[in-house]
Protein backbone atom coordinates (compact mmCIF):
# COMPACT_ATOMS: atom_id res chain seq x y z
CA UNK A 1 0.00 0.00 0.00
CA UNK A 2 0.84 3.36 -0.74
CA UNK A 3 -0.19 6.89 -0.23
CA UNK A 4 1.16 9.97 -1.76
CA UNK A 5 1.29 13.36 -0.31
CA UNK A 6 1.19 16.94 -0.98
CA UNK A 7 2.65 19.97 0.98
CA UNK A 8 2.11 24.14 0.19
CA UNK A 9 4.74 26.72 1.61
CA UNK A 10 4.02 29.81 3.62
CA UNK A 11 6.29 31.25 6.65
CA UNK A 12 8.60 34.38 7.33
CA UNK A 13 11.97 34.65 6.18
CA UNK A 14 14.08 35.74 9.59
CA UNK A 15 17.60 37.10 9.69
CA UNK A 16 20.71 35.41 9.10
CA UNK A 17 23.21 34.73 11.51
CA UNK A 18 27.03 34.08 10.00
CA UNK A 19 28.23 30.75 9.53
CA UNK A 20 30.45 29.80 12.29
CA UNK A 21 33.26 27.17 10.39
CA UNK A 22 33.15 24.01 12.46
CA UNK A 23 35.77 20.72 11.28
CA UNK A 24 33.62 18.15 9.61
CA UNK A 25 34.46 14.72 11.52
CA UNK A 26 35.06 11.93 9.98
CA UNK A 27 32.05 8.98 9.88
CA UNK A 28 32.92 6.91 12.94
CA UNK A 29 30.82 3.69 14.28
CA UNK A 30 28.80 3.91 16.98
CA UNK A 31 29.94 2.43 19.68
CA UNK A 32 25.98 2.19 21.57
CA UNK A 33 23.36 2.23 19.18
CA UNK A 34 21.05 1.70 22.25
CA UNK A 35 21.37 4.63 23.64
CA UNK A 36 19.46 8.40 22.61
CA UNK A 37 19.06 9.67 19.75
CA UNK A 38 20.59 6.63 18.08
CA UNK A 39 17.96 3.66 19.21
CA UNK A 40 15.60 6.10 16.93
CA UNK A 41 17.84 5.74 14.03
CA UNK A 42 16.77 2.67 11.82
CA UNK A 43 18.13 -0.13 8.98
CA UNK A 44 15.76 0.16 6.18
CA UNK A 45 15.48 -2.82 3.98
CA UNK A 46 13.37 -2.61 0.26
CA UNK A 47 12.56 -5.10 -1.97
CA UNK A 48 10.39 -4.91 -5.45
CA UNK A 49 8.01 -6.64 -7.39
CA UNK A 50 11.27 -7.30 -9.49
CA UNK A 51 14.24 -8.82 -8.65
CA UNK A 52 15.23 -10.47 -5.70
CA UNK A 53 18.03 -7.56 -4.91
CA UNK A 54 17.36 -5.38 -2.02
CA UNK A 55 18.14 -1.96 -1.38
CA UNK A 56 19.42 0.15 1.95
CA UNK A 57 18.40 3.06 3.44
CA UNK A 58 18.07 4.95 6.45
CA UNK A 59 15.50 6.70 8.71
CA UNK A 60 14.58 7.71 12.31
CA UNK A 61 11.32 6.95 14.71
CA UNK A 62 9.33 9.69 14.53
CA UNK A 63 6.57 8.17 16.49
CA UNK A 64 6.23 4.02 17.97
CA UNK A 65 4.59 3.52 13.93
CA UNK A 66 6.19 5.48 12.05
CA UNK A 67 9.54 6.43 10.29
CA UNK A 68 10.56 9.66 8.79
CA UNK A 69 13.13 9.09 5.45
CA UNK A 70 13.71 10.16 1.88
CA UNK A 71 11.34 9.40 -0.80
CA UNK A 72 14.23 7.59 -2.76
CA UNK A 73 14.33 5.14 -0.06
CA UNK A 74 11.02 4.47 -0.07
CA UNK A 75 11.19 3.96 -4.16
CA UNK A 76 14.70 3.55 -5.15
CA UNK A 77 15.06 5.02 -8.86
CA UNK A 78 16.23 1.74 -9.82
CA UNK A 79 14.11 -0.41 -8.54
CA UNK A 80 10.77 1.64 -7.97
CA UNK A 81 8.82 -1.16 -7.64
CA UNK A 82 8.73 -1.57 -3.71
CA UNK A 83 6.82 -4.89 -3.19
CA UNK A 84 7.89 -4.57 0.92
CA UNK A 85 9.70 -2.98 3.25
CA UNK A 86 11.67 -4.09 6.59
CA UNK A 87 13.04 -1.77 9.30
CA UNK A 88 15.78 -2.22 12.50
CA UNK A 89 15.73 0.22 14.73
CA UNK A 90 19.17 0.80 16.58
CA UNK A 91 20.94 -1.94 14.43
CA UNK A 92 24.69 -2.07 15.10
CA UNK A 93 25.58 -5.87 14.05
CA UNK A 94 23.89 -9.30 12.71
CA UNK A 95 19.89 -8.95 11.41
CA UNK A 96 18.39 -11.43 14.01
CA UNK A 97 20.60 -9.28 17.12
CA UNK A 98 18.08 -6.82 16.51
CA UNK A 99 13.83 -6.57 16.24
CA UNK A 100 12.85 -6.71 13.14
CA UNK A 101 9.54 -4.36 11.96
CA UNK A 102 7.61 -4.80 8.78
CA UNK A 103 5.42 -1.98 7.18
CA UNK A 104 2.03 -1.95 5.91
CA UNK A 105 1.71 1.23 4.39
CA UNK A 106 4.22 4.08 3.26
CA UNK A 107 3.87 7.44 1.73
CA UNK A 108 6.14 10.20 -0.37
CA UNK A 109 5.60 13.76 -1.65
CA UNK A 110 3.86 14.11 -4.72
CA UNK A 111 5.66 16.85 -5.82
CA UNK A 112 9.29 15.05 -5.62
CA UNK A 113 10.81 13.45 -8.97
CA UNK A 114 13.60 10.86 -9.35
CA UNK A 115 15.15 12.25 -12.19
CA UNK A 116 14.64 15.83 -11.59
CA UNK A 117 17.37 17.31 -8.75
CA UNK A 118 15.26 20.35 -8.22
CA UNK A 119 12.86 18.54 -6.12
CA UNK A 120 15.24 17.39 -3.60
CA UNK A 121 13.80 19.26 -1.17
CA UNK A 122 10.80 17.14 -1.36
CA UNK A 123 12.28 13.92 -1.17
CA UNK A 124 11.10 12.96 1.77
CA UNK A 125 8.34 10.32 3.02
CA UNK A 126 7.12 8.33 6.20
CA UNK A 127 6.58 4.53 6.74
CA UNK A 128 4.23 3.05 8.96
CA UNK A 129 5.01 0.41 10.69
CA UNK A 130 2.82 -3.11 11.37
CA UNK A 131 3.30 -3.28 15.06
CA UNK A 132 4.54 -0.15 17.24
CA UNK A 133 8.31 -0.55 18.43
CA UNK A 134 9.34 0.33 22.10
CA UNK A 135 12.62 1.88 21.41
CA UNK A 136 10.87 5.92 22.01
CA UNK A 137 11.49 8.26 19.10
CA UNK A 138 12.57 11.77 17.61
CA UNK A 139 9.30 14.11 17.98
CA UNK A 140 9.17 16.75 15.72
CA UNK A 141 9.76 20.30 17.25
CA UNK A 142 9.76 23.72 15.98
CA UNK A 143 12.90 24.42 14.23
CA UNK A 144 14.45 27.68 14.70
CA UNK A 145 16.05 28.58 11.14
CA UNK A 146 18.16 31.68 11.98
CA UNK A 147 20.39 29.06 14.59
CA UNK A 148 21.36 26.23 11.84
CA UNK A 149 24.09 27.62 10.59
CA UNK A 150 25.98 29.06 14.24
CA UNK A 151 25.36 25.59 15.78
CA UNK A 152 27.39 21.69 15.34
CA UNK A 153 25.02 19.79 13.23
CA UNK A 154 24.94 15.66 13.95
CA UNK A 155 23.87 12.69 11.27
CA UNK A 156 23.82 9.13 11.88
CA UNK A 157 23.01 6.04 9.80
CA UNK A 158 24.37 3.02 7.75
CA UNK A 159 27.08 3.60 5.09
CA UNK A 160 27.44 0.82 2.01
CA UNK A 161 30.90 1.48 1.79
CA UNK A 162 31.81 -0.13 5.55
CA UNK A 163 30.59 -3.62 4.69
CA UNK A 164 27.94 -6.06 3.13
CA UNK A 165 24.42 -4.80 4.14
CA UNK A 166 25.45 -1.92 5.79
CA UNK A 167 24.55 -3.51 9.36
CA UNK A 168 26.35 -0.93 11.37
CA UNK A 169 25.67 2.78 12.22
CA UNK A 170 28.11 5.26 12.07
CA UNK A 171 27.62 8.97 12.84
CA UNK A 172 29.18 12.14 11.88
CA UNK A 173 29.48 16.04 13.02
CA UNK A 174 29.77 19.39 10.82
CA UNK A 175 27.74 22.27 9.96
CA UNK A 176 24.63 23.52 7.86
CA UNK A 177 26.00 26.68 5.72
CA UNK A 178 22.93 27.22 4.38
CA UNK A 179 19.97 26.93 2.15
CA UNK A 180 19.64 26.52 -1.60
CA UNK A 181 16.99 26.89 -4.21
CA UNK A 182 18.10 24.77 -6.67
CA UNK A 183 17.26 26.21 -10.38
CA UNK A 184 18.91 23.80 -12.90
CA UNK A 185 21.58 20.57 -12.44
CA UNK A 186 24.34 19.73 -14.66
CA UNK A 187 24.61 15.85 -15.25
CA UNK A 188 21.97 15.27 -12.63
CA UNK A 189 23.90 17.07 -9.81
CA UNK A 190 22.39 20.46 -8.16
CA UNK A 191 24.13 23.84 -8.57
CA UNK A 192 24.47 24.30 -5.00
CA UNK A 193 24.96 28.26 -4.41
CA UNK A 194 24.52 28.46 -0.25
CA UNK A 195 22.04 31.22 0.58
CA UNK A 196 20.18 32.54 4.02
CA UNK A 197 17.96 30.09 5.73
CA UNK A 198 14.45 31.10 5.84
CA UNK A 199 11.76 29.18 7.22
CA UNK A 200 9.73 28.28 4.13
CA UNK A 201 13.30 27.13 3.15
CA UNK A 202 12.93 23.73 1.60
CA UNK A 203 16.63 22.08 1.40
CA UNK A 204 19.54 23.21 3.40
CA UNK A 205 23.06 22.87 2.39
CA UNK A 206 25.60 20.81 5.21
CA UNK A 207 29.22 19.32 5.00
CA UNK A 208 28.51 16.00 6.82
CA UNK A 209 30.46 12.67 6.46
CA UNK A 210 27.86 11.12 4.52
CA UNK A 211 28.09 8.20 1.64
CA UNK A 212 25.38 5.16 -0.28
CA UNK A 213 22.99 3.76 2.15
CA UNK A 214 22.79 6.98 4.22
CA UNK A 215 19.78 8.44 2.57
CA UNK A 216 17.47 9.12 4.94
CA UNK A 217 19.64 9.83 8.02
CA UNK A 218 18.09 12.18 10.18
CA UNK A 219 20.44 15.80 11.08
CA UNK A 220 19.81 17.14 14.66
CA UNK A 221 20.86 19.95 16.27
CA UNK A 222 21.30 19.80 20.61
CA UNK A 223 20.00 23.36 21.01
CA UNK A 224 20.45 22.71 24.93
CA UNK A 225 17.25 21.42 25.73
CA UNK A 226 16.61 17.81 26.79
CA UNK A 227 15.72 16.68 23.89
CA UNK A 228 17.89 16.77 20.64
CA UNK A 229 15.39 18.21 17.52
CA UNK A 230 15.51 17.26 14.34
CA UNK A 231 16.43 19.73 11.29
CA UNK A 232 16.63 17.43 7.99
CA UNK A 233 16.58 14.48 6.64
CA UNK A 234 19.62 13.77 4.47
CA UNK A 235 18.98 13.34 0.78
CA UNK A 236 22.51 12.95 -0.76
CA UNK A 237 22.75 15.28 -3.14
CA UNK A 238 24.77 18.39 -3.67
CA UNK A 239 28.61 19.64 -5.57
CA UNK A 240 31.94 20.61 -4.08
CA UNK A 241 29.63 23.60 -2.45
CA UNK A 242 27.76 21.01 0.45
CA UNK A 243 25.37 18.08 0.64
CA UNK A 244 21.64 18.46 0.37
CA UNK A 245 18.91 17.59 3.35
CA UNK A 246 15.48 18.25 3.30
CA UNK A 247 14.70 21.03 5.93
CA UNK A 248 11.84 20.16 8.44
CA UNK A 249 9.81 23.29 8.07
CA UNK A 250 7.04 24.14 9.27
CA UNK A 251 5.11 22.85 6.19
CA UNK A 252 7.37 20.04 5.72
CA UNK A 253 6.52 19.17 9.56
CA UNK A 254 2.70 19.35 9.32
CA UNK A 255 2.64 17.09 5.99
CA UNK A 256 4.18 14.42 7.98
CA UNK A 257 1.76 14.80 10.89
CA UNK A 258 -1.00 14.67 8.42
CA UNK A 259 0.43 11.57 7.06
CA UNK A 260 0.97 9.68 10.66
CA UNK A 261 -2.79 11.18 12.06
CA UNK A 262 -4.70 10.86 8.85
CA UNK A 263 -3.35 8.88 5.85
CA UNK A 264 -0.99 6.39 7.83
CA UNK A 265 -2.70 5.79 10.74
CA UNK A 266 -1.83 2.96 13.31
CA UNK A 267 -3.07 -0.49 11.94
CA UNK A 268 -2.01 -4.11 13.68
CA UNK A 269 -1.80 -6.66 10.75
Amino acid sequence: MYILGEATSSGITLPQIPVVPRPTLPSSRVTNALALPYRNICRIVVRNYDNDQMSIGTGVLVSPYHVLTCGHVIYPPATPRTSGIEVFPGQNGPDEDVPRFRSNGWAISTFWRANDCRTAGEDYGVIRLAAPTRYGFMPLRPVDPAILTSIAVQLAGYPADREERSRHMYESQGQVNGAVDIQHCVNGVPKVIPRPISATARTIVHTLDTTKAQSGSPLWIDDGTSEKTLIGVHVGLGNQDGKLAVFLNPTVQTQIQHWMRSALPPINS
